[in-house]
């Protein structure tokens, strides 16, 4: 996990991570995905959220953590 998404994620969502959404994008990191994807999919999120979208039910952290393991079952890393 690195400062740099952390940084991210506050910016995007005005708050910090709580700690299954930082095991989630340390997990995704361990598992080979970059840390700009990670960064892209906070962003893709707060978008998603700032245009009315629906994150059924789903506080920005478990939105964002559900984008990344989607990506990485289509092998997207």
């Amino acid at each position: 996990m690195t400062l740099f998404i952390l940084d991210a994620f506050q910016k995007a969502f005005g708050g910090t991570p709580d700690e299954k959404t930082v095991t989630a994008f340390a997990g995704a990191m361990d598992s080979g995905m970059r840390e700009s994807t990670i960064v892209m999919e906070i962003y893709r999120t707060k978008r998603e959220i700032s245009e009315g979208g629906n994150l059924n039910n789903q506080n920005p952290g478990e939105a964002v953590v559900q984008r990344l393991r989607d990506m990485y079952r289509r092998g997207i890393r």
